[in-house]
C-alpha cells in the first residue's frame, strides 16, 4: 500500500545507451518516416552530432533498461498495485538533443504523493515519478514526469 514515506525515494541510477538501430526502430513504431532518424549525413547536416533520438525515445527505459521488469519492480518497490492503477499522464521537459552514441545516466525520483476520495467509494493516491537523464559530458538534457494512479478498494 502506498504512503507518504515514498516521496523523495530514489531508485539507483543506470545508464541509457542510445543507440542508432534503436532510434530506427522506434521512429517506425510511431510511423513516423522522417530520414533524420536513420540518416546520419542528415542529421549531421542540421547541427546534430549524430542521429536525434525521437523527444518520447527515453521512454523506452521503464520496459528494458536496467532490466526487462524496471517498470513493474519500481511499482511494486513503491506499494502499487499493478491490478488497481493506471498510468495518469505524462510530461516531457527537453533541455538539449539527445543523440546516438549519448551514454544517459537516468535518475528516478518519487517527487509527489497524495491522496484524494474516489467517486465510486474509496481512495486514490497519486504518485508522481521524476526522471532526469544527464548525457556523457554531465549536460541535463531531458526530465520526465510520470503520474501513476492508483485506485483503492472501497472500505
Amino acid at each position: 500500500m502506498v504512503n507518504e514515506a515514498i516521496v523523495g525515494m530514489e531508485f539507483p541510477p543506470f545508464e541509457l545507451p542510445i543507440e542508432k538501430g534503436k532510434i530506427k526502430e522506434f521512429a517506425r513504431s510511431l510511423g513516423d518516416k522522417n530520414p533524420l532518424y536513420s540518416d546520419e549525413e542528415l542529421a549531421r547536416s542540421m547541427g546534430f552530432e549524430s542521429i536525434p533520438a525521437p523527444l518520447t525515445f527515453t521512454a523506452t527505459f521503464l520496459h528494458h533498461v536496467p532490466d526487462e521488469n524496471f517498470l513493474l519492480n519500481m511499482m511494486e518497490e513503491m506499494g502499487i498495485s499493478v491490478a488497481t492503477s493506471v498510468h495518469g499522464e505524462s510530461e516531457f521537459e527537453y533541455l538539449a538533443p539527445v543523440c546516438a552514441g549519448d551514454v544517459l545516466t537516468v535518475r528516478v525520483k518519487v517527487k509527489d504523493y497524495y491522496q484524494k476520495e474516489g467517486k465510486r467509494g474509496g481512495r486514490m493516491n497519486f504518485i508522481t515519478v521524476e526522471s532526469t537523464y544527464t548525457n556523457q559530458e554531465g549536460e541535463l538534457v531531458q526530465k520526465d514526469r510520470m503520474l501513476f494512479i492508483e485506485r483503492e478498494s472501497a472500505a
